[in-house]
């Protein structure tokens, strides 16, 4: 696998997790707006396809339909899209006025009771990688600071799942 240039998270993270992902053949026609991230990714990747066209729309697409960040699980769920495990895609979304944004993407690992998270923070930079004694702790470390100034319209996604949910 040949990294691309100038990945922002979103591209890196499914980049990375692209062929660990598993949906119905189905989803490969379900018509989703091409992503503008994704035919840039496309222009340098010409193997990608369709189905993986239409999975990045389902997974990073903004949703302007009244959507909101409850919804995409379910929207996942629906479409048969089963995330890979053991790495994980975390993923943080905003909803804004019947809209809903996605802000950031990642990679992460549980391993010796520990969450190690593996991010593309800007085109430009390199990636990070950092270590969290749980979810919560990531969730606090992105709402307080990364994310700090959307408040509670912040949504943390692990696959699909609530990030609030896993430490309970």
């Amino acid at each position: 696998m040949r990294f691309t240039d100038d990945l922002n998270c979103r591209r890196a993270a499914f980049w990375l997790l692209r062929e660990l992902f598993t949906y119905p053949a189905a989803l490969a026609q379900k018509g989703l707006p091409a992503h503008p991230e994704f035919t840039m990714l496309k222009a340098s990747h010409p193997a990608l396809t369709q189905g993986d066209e239409q999975l990045y729309s389902l997974l990073f697409g903004d949703q302007t339909e009244g959507k909101s960040s409850a919804d995409l699980p379910k929207m996942w769920q629906a479409e048969g899209v089963r995330f890979p495990e053991p790495l994980k895609l975390v993923s943080a979304c905003q909803d804004v006025e019947g809209a809903l944004i996605h802000l950031h993407a990642a990679l992460a690992y549980e391993a010796d009771g520990k969450v190690y998270l593996f991010e593309k923070i800007d085109p430009t930079l390199l990636y990070r990688l950092s270590e969290f004694n749980s979810w919560q702790d990531l969730a606090n470390h992105w709402k307080g600071n990364r994310f700090k100034e959307f408040g509670d319209f912040v949504k943390i996604l692990v696959n699909d799942q609530d990030i609030a949910q896993l430490d309970a």
